[in-house]
């Protein structure tokens, strides 16, 4: 469960107040990878933070070198967190014409936009995946692999699904097939067993991602 934003920043005002700089920075990637994204840790977090340290300083209700010092490790920490939010953005978005990769809480999406009618096309999306993979491994931990726009596995497709699973398991990241037809997923489980997540619907594909 995603704690409140109210609690966050109560408790990460308190942690700069301190000067528990590191406190705060473990509370901030905590909240990331619990869910929080970059850029809703930076509006409703930090960015009023920073506005009620300066009503506070104004007010004369704390002074001005506590002032000072909750700035300071905030501006580190915002900084810290873009990063975040320009190493998903870098992962994140159109590989080619192939695959397109997303982010939603810890879960990375690959919707294959392809047929992958090729052994070559298959290299092309699984090295475009392992590579969203090993930018997104500290942010994320299971990827859903999207053939919903198109269901029926090739050969070179059900290749590329094992290549994809064992750069899943190289990285710790659980990968989940979505979106196939029912007689490719019998046959991705006949091929790479029976420990294969296969989601073939939504509301299946939410269930595993909420046992993660």
């Amino acid at each position: 469960m995603i704690e409140s934003i109210e609690i966050k920043r109560d408790a990460l005002f308190s942690m700069l107040m301190s000067g528990d700089e590191c406190g705060a920075r473990m509370l901030v990637q905590r909240s990331l990878r619990g869910g929080r994204s970059p850029q809703e840790l930076l509006r409703e977090v930090m960015f009023p933070l920073a506005i009620e340290a300066e009503k506070l300083q104004r007010a004369e209700q704390i002074d001005p070198a506590a002032y000072e010092s909750v700035r300071r490790q905030l501006r580190r920490l915002a900084c810290e967190v873009r990063e975040v939010h320009e190493e998903i953005e870098a992962a994140c978005g159109t590989c080619g014409q192939f695959v397109e990769i997303t982010v939603r809480h810890t879960a990375a999406r690959a919707r294959i936009i392809d047929r992958v009618a090729d052994a070559r096309r298959a290299q092309i999306i699984s090295a475009e995946i392992r590579g969203a993979m090993e930018a997104l491994v500290d942010r994320t931990d299971t990827l859903v692999l999207d053939f919903s726009t198109a269901s029926v596995l090739t050969s070179a497709a059900l290749a590329m699904c094992m290549h994809v699973q064992e750069t899943g398991r190289t990285l710790g990241v659980r990968v989940i097939l979505y979106g196939l037809c029912s007689a490719s997923a019998r046959l991705i489980r006949q091929t790479a067993g029976r420990g294969t997540l296969v989601a073939a619907n939504e509301e299946r594909l939410e269930r595993l991602l909420a046992a993660a």
